[in-house]
């Protein structure tokens, strides 16, 4: 009988549980810090803070990835 994951797998696996873990563990304070500023705060730039704080949301993942491979991709005229 054959396993469906190899070690190699298991640890790539692992390894993505950690990181993903890691990642929300620093970056959940600062989500909710700026939700709370954003939910309770008057301040000069909440707009601004607003629109970068939506702007993931908004713009599509795909239109990131073209627009980056496009400023950094270098021509090879032969």
């Amino acid at each position: 009988m054959t396993t469906l994951l190899g070690p190699q797998e298991w640890a790539a696996v692992g390894l993505s549980l950690k990181v993903a873990m890691v990642a929300t563990l620093v970056s959940l304070p600062l989500a909710v810090g700026v939700a709370l500023l954003l939910a309770r705060g008057r301040f000069v730039g909440r707009e601004a803070l607003n629109v970068v704080v939506h702007l993931p949301l908004v713009l599509p993942p795909v239109a990131v990835s073209y627009t980056h491979l496009r400023a950094h991709e270098t021509r090879h005229d032969l």
